[in-house]
């Protein structure tokens, strides 16, 4: 029985090194196959290799899964997730049923209040359900940001220090205790309330002698960091002092700035008309050790200084879009390289996570330091639950799967067998190497010399590898009188295969993996037959894309007399096919609380109103084709229900019966600037080769037959339904398909014989 991934991780060595095998892993430009990580005894990575290069490593096994660096959450204040969900309900109303106007400093006296009464309990049970939720999310490491420092009573003084190390040391993250030392409640230096009281650190001498008590109390995986809270919270020659005693510890420094427009108005009345930022370019020496978190209102020219003496800023999206005044200085310099406006993070990182590489997102593991642990917080438990319950596969379904299971033989000459052995193996658009693994493999075993064509990956795919084209002959010979020809790839999400006796269901039924094993066996029985050096096979990737295999393929100078290409046809042979234009439209806004549209610009309306003109536009019809269609295939855009939208795009898929060019002149012509127009992909309509006494079709369905270079004739034909393909019912009769062998054999014989010239 094959382990499963608790069992796997279980295994996971301890305390001695090993390698990390995924089916995919991040190697900082891309998902690579056949990469292995080897990890230390102290649980640290200590080289990324190619698979079996140190052969006396035991190995971690994850096929199916991908492994990529943890990510770092740099800005975290732990205890605010007991205000989370209420974002939208501050202020609350006053004893007068009046709700004032919300902002950031309504906010903050809603903070004061959740922390007024708050225990070492409450305070260590949010910590550890925050640090849980980051790691359900793929975030190994956190910079905790912590002004919570002390427990009701004397005896208590910071106290909260050491509940946040613990609550992390239980949890497994690793975190930096980014400590912060907190002066007043003001530019005025007005008194403090009680709950700033718990914030306050009475001097720099008591502080100090915190951090190292808190240094030695430190796991392997937790280290400390110095925090000037804000500059409305420490006075700036105490800032200096800070920095430069962080500086010759060597130990990060971070300080909020420039969050607010008020923080900004009452620095520069407080220091002679100087904002925050200038202050600290003035006094520090700023270096890539210290962070400014926010700089929402820092003045470029500024904000281009810092980032030259190479300060880092952290950015946090949400909380500035949802508790800050509108917009204000943009944020051109955001776009700097990523070496310039880096997040700071902490020293020796060690993670990565896993995730369900079929398509999904969803983190099913953490390392930390080494340590596995599997996503189990409550939150992560009950979204599974109710994910099963919503998509919970029908018992007949998945003893279904088992019965095809069982058939699936990717080396198989039976056409049931070999296709589910071909639709067990995913291979969505971009993701087609194992899929072209295994026909090499069957081809080279049956004596087929193949040449695989290396593919760069596709731009806009999920997984970014480099793919292949298959093309094989017996003979070598790339002028055959036939070349059978069809698509590795599918459209997501995978489906594997399940058969009732009757049909075989899954994604590639019929689009068009079985039409591939129909092939291949009905060439093999034609090269047996004597035809060895008159027929050929090309499968080629992303067809259900942006054709970009076919189009390699013609550096492969193929010139065949013939192609026969596979598609879902029901064996009627297809004797024109409509043309697509595939677009993308696009639009840039200007983002701002949609409490306050005036100061921004939805990217999302205007694109809206552009596709309700596009579909309402009466579009060509042909007495031959029918009527050009338009379908809004992918609609994206917006950061949040509560801002203008930044960016919005759709991306479109015209059938046409005409010219291509005319259709985008008219489209371009309907837009009229409101959104950008990108051309995707396009060919026009297609008049193919027909055999005499064959039923003929028309499809209304694309193909790479466009896109091949050649001189010869073209067919398309295959068994199965395109109406089947594309959707959860996919399929292929048995009965058809085992009748489509004989079909391909029969006409690839008439085709070679010159009885269709």
């Amino acid at each position: 029985m094959t382990p499963s991934l608790p069992q796997r991780l279980q295994a996971a060595p301890k305390g001695a090194p090993y390698a990390v095998a995924a089916e995919l892993t991040w190697t900082g430009e891309r998902f690579a196959r056949g990469v292995q990580v080897h990890v230390g005894a102290d649980g640290r990575i200590t080289r990324v290799a190619p698979a079996g290069a140190t052969a006396e490593l035991p190995v971690l096994s994850l096929p199916g899964h991908a492994l990529v660096p943890g990510m770092v959450n740099a800005h975290s204040h732990a205890f605010q997730r007991g205000l989370r969900g209420l974002g939208e309900t501050y202020p609350k109303t006053d004893a007068n049923g009046q709700k004032p106007q919300s902002s950031f400093w309504t906010w903050r006296e809603e903070m004061y209040h959740l922390v007024e009464n708050m225990s070492d309990e409450q305070l260590y049970n949010l910590t550890r359900q925050c640090f849980s939720e980051m790691l359900d999310a793929g975030i190994t490491s956190v910079g905790e940001f912590h002004y919570f420092h002390h427990g009701s009573g004397a005896s208590a003084r910071f106290a909260y220090d050491e509940t946040i190390l613990r609550a992390a040391r239980d949890v497994g993250i690793r975190v930096v205790l980014l400590n912060a030392y907190y002066e007043h409640g003001g530019f005025q230096k007005a008194p403090m309330s009680q709950p700033q009281l718990r914030f306050k650190t009475p001097s720099l001498d008591e502080y100090w002698a915190q951090m190292d008590s808190l240094s030695k109390k430190l796991s392997p995986t937790q280290s400390i960091g110095v925090v000037a809270h804000s500059m409305r919270a420490v006075e700036l020659p105490d800032i200096v002092r800070l920095h430069e005693e962080s500086r010759r510890r060597g130990l990060v420094f971070h300080i909020h700035l420039e969050e607010q427009t008020k923080e900004v108005d009452d620095c520069k009345a407080a220091h002679a008309g100087k904002p925050p930022m200038e202050l600290l370019l003035e006094n520090l020496k700023i270096d890539n050790k210290f962070t400014a978190v926010h700089c929402t209102w820092t003045e470029p020219s500024q904000l281009e200084e810092y980032v030259k003496r190479e300060g880092n800023v952290c950015i946090c999206p949400l909380t500035e879009g949802e508790i800050r005044e509108g917009l204000g200085a943009d944020f051109a310099l955001i776009d700097m390289s990523e070496e310039q406006l880096k997040f700071s993070t902490p020293d020796s990182l060690m993670g990565a996570f896993i995730f369900g590489a079929n398509g999904s997102s969803v983190v099913k593991a953490t390392c930390v330091n080494g340590a596995w642990r599997l996503t189990t917080s409550p939150e992560a438990s009950k979204s599974s639950e109710v994910s099963k319950s919503a998509t919970a596969m029908p018992d007949e379904h998945a003893k279904q799967i088992e019965v095809a299971a069982k058939l699936a033989d990717p080396n198989s000459d039976d056409v049931v067998k070999l296709t589910c052995g071909l639709m067990n193996t995913e291979s969505t658009s971009g993701d087609e190497v194992a899929v072209g693994a295994l026909l090499e493999k069957w081809l080279s075993s049956r004596g087929w010399k193949v040449e695989l064509q290396r593919v760069p990956p596709q731009s806009d795919a999920a997984v970014q590898v480099d793919r292949f084209n298959v093309f094989a002959s017996k003979t070598g010979n790339k002028a055959p009188r036939l070349l059978f020809n069809s698509h590795m790839d599918t459209v997501p999400p995978f489906l594997p295969a399940r058969t009732d006796g009757q049909k075989i269901y899954g994604r590639g039924a019929c689009d068009a993996k079985s039409l591939i094993a129909a092939q291949m066996i009905a060439a093999e029985r034609l090269a047996q037959a004597g035809y060895g050096n008159d027929v050929a096979v090309l499968y080629v990737v992303s067809e259900e894309t942006d054709h970009s295999g076919m189009k390699k393929a013609n550096e492969l100078g193929l010139r065949p007399a013939h192609l026969v290409v596979g598609e879902p046809t029901d064996l009627k042979m297809i004797k024109l096919q409509k043309g697509i234009l595939k677009i993308r439209l696009t639009k840039r806004g200007v983002a701002a609380h949609s409490g306050y549209p005036h100061l921004g610009e939805s990217a999302i309306d205007p694109l809206i109103d552009v596709l309700h003109d596009l579909k309402h536009e009466p579009w060509p019809n042909s007495e031959e084709l029918g009527a050009t269609t338009l379908n809004v295939g992918i609609i994206s855009g917006g950061q949040a229900a509560n801002a203008l939208a930044e960016h919005a795009s759709a991306m479109l898929m015209f059938r046409l019966t005409t010219a291509p060019e005319e259709i985008l002149e008219r489209v371009k012509a309907i837009v009229g600037g409101r959104v950008e127009v990108e051309l995707y992909t396009s060919n026009a309509p297609v008049h193919l080769s027909v055999v005499e006494g064959y039923e003929t079709d028309i499809a209304s369905f694309n193909t790479d037959i466009p896109y091949f270079n050649f001189d010869g004739q073209s067919y398309l034909v295959g068994a199965g339904n395109i109406t089947d393909a594309h959707c959860s019912r996919e399929y292929i009769e048995i009965a058809d398909l085992e009748k489509l062998v004989d079909f391909y054999f029969t006409l690839g014989k008439k085709l070679i014989e010159g009885e269709n010239k």
